[in-house]
């Protein structure tokens, strides 16, 4: 134990890593259990304090290499350079002895995950409880899936969402996000033409090279955010490459519209159609079957804050029709994770479903949906060719 409860001295100085959030709600599950916190480390935010507590860089000569450090952030991404064990390794590599990494302050703090709940927007952990489980519909669901692993995963979520204690905790499994090693996703495709909704600065399209290394036919990105748009136009500049790219500056829907994003808002309203205050911003919002269908799609991940199950309804002609493989995100609202592989099988049947894990606290969980068989395989391009 790092820290010396009942005494009026610590160790060490205590600084929690991450002045969001997360640390904010670890520093009052840390001094609700009677200890200290001295200070923050952050390398991005701009803030100079948080709560009272100043915020430091890692290279302030204030902070002693004997800081006792508590990681709050995760970086969901495990494909990133930013995940919480590279953190905890750098800071041990930076000379700091004393580093607890975010599952261990889990379990450290058993209140600390339900704090969270109180504080986080932007996934299921943040709505409410009464919500997080519908057995009906679970079980329905457990029915689409064969692999033992993916019915596992199921379980044990719905084990946590139930008790939220570091006991059920399910941590990331390590896989890369869309691209996992143990699910075949692209056993189906000869030419690859790849819808990113949600591509966010080109990150999921950056690491989607690493893994496909054959003929790439087209790439077409939708992105609502201004801010994002210039990096990921330089991704895929810099990616080089013969085939066509399209940025679409976008949202995905069911339909031609205009949607509402609140970045402070509640994690039910980060897109919606009724919003409508002064810190909501307006984006417009177009279906896949509208703009993508004639590329033929065979590979769409769908990452696009709460909207998947309306960007599928805008998508079903696409999927019905030609049977890509799907990589969706089913942890924004907590219904996802059963209503979204229950309707793409009321969509088309001819799928195999799996869950996979990538990211702590229940976050970034993604339904991989591949077809049985080679409808996909040597399909024609966007041009047409004689099997179509």
């Amino acid at each position: 134990m790092v820290l010396l409860h009942g005494t009026k001295k610590q160790m060490s100085e205590i600084a929690i890593y991450g002045a969001g959030v997360k640390g904010r709600a670890l520093l009052e599950v840390i001094e609700n259990n009677g200890t200290k916190v001295d200070f923050f480390l952050d390398q991005f935010i701009e803030l100079k304090e948080l709560a009272g507590r100043p915020i430091y860089r890692l290279s302030d000569k204030r902070v002693g290499k004997d800081t006792t450090i508590y990681i709050s952030v995760h970086d969901n991404k495990t494909s990133t350079l930013h995940d919480t064990q590279t953190i905890r390794d750098k800071l041990l590599t930076l000379g700091f002895t004393r580093v607890i990494d975010f599952v261990q302050s889990v379990h450290q703090f058993p209140e600390y995950i339900k704090h969270i709940s109180t504080y986080i927007t932007g996934s299921w952990l943040g709505y409410d409880k009464s919500k997080m489980i519908n057995k009906e519909k679970l079980n329905a669901t457990k029915q689409l899936f064969n692999e033992p692993k993916s019915l596992e995963l199921l379980d044990l979520l719905v084990n946590f969402r139930l008790n939220l204690t570091p006991e059920t905790y399910v941590s990331p499994d390590q896989t890369t996000q869309y691209f996992p090693d143990d699910i075949d996703i692209f056993s189906n495709i000869d030419k690859l033409r790849f819808i990113d909704a949600g591509a966010y600065v080109g990150d999921t399209i950056s690491t989607l090279l690493t893994f496909w290394k054959h003929s790439v036919e087209c790439i077409a990105a939708f992105e609502p955010d201004e801010t994002n748009l210039k990096q990921l136009e330089n991704t895929i500049i810099n990616m080089g490459g013969n085939f066509c790219s399209i940025i679409y500056p976008f949202a995905v829907w069911s339909k031609s519209d205009i949607l509402h994003f609140n970045p402070s808002g509640s994690a039910g309203s980060l897109v919606d159609k009724t919003i409508s205050d002064q810190n909501s911003v307006s984006m417009p919002a177009v279906s896949l079957d509208q703009t993508v269908f004639t590329l033929k799609p065979n590979y769409i991940k769908m990452d696009v804050e709460g909207a998947e199950k309306e960007a599928l309804v805008g998508a079903k002609r696409i999927i019905k029709t030609f049977s890509p493989v799907l990589a969706i995100c089913v942890y924004h609202k907590p219904e996802d994770l059963w209503e979204i592989p229950l309707f793409i099988h009321s969509i088309n049947n001819n799928y195999d479903m799996y869950f996979r894990q990538h990211g702590h606290l229940g976050i970034e969980t993604v339904l991989y949906c591949i077809p049985r068989d080679d409808l996909i395989k040597n399909s024609s391009s966007r041009y047409g060719d004689s099997n179509h």
